[in-house]
């Protein structure tokens, strides 16, 4: 992880995102990797639904534009947000 990366994405999305490269990705594909908050790569646009899951599993935020906010998602992200944390939701 690259601190010095100047994004607006907080530091712990960011490290969902990659440890969701590691677990879920493909080795084949990704073999050299830059983060971008943009990515709409399919691989990408993975790891940052995975990066999502990840963190609601950890904590359920009260809302998905809190979970939002507290990790600075960007915003083309939303409508994932808010599928996950209904799916999440009916598990309760």
């Amino acid at each position: 992880m690259n601190t010095n990366y100047e994004t607006n994405v907080s530091f712990n999305f960011r490290l969902a995102h990659e440890l969701s490269h590691l677990l879920y990705g493909d080795k084949d594909i990704q073999k050299i990797y830059t983060f971008s908050e943009f990515g709409h790569r399919y691989e990408e646009l993975q790891a940052h639904r995975n990066a999502i899951r990840m963190l609601m599993s950890i904590e359920m935020p009260s809302s998905p534009l809190t979970f939002m906010s507290y990790y600075h998602v960007p915003a083309w992200l939303e409508n994932d947000v808010i599928r996950t944390y209904n799916e999440f939701k009916v598990v309760e």
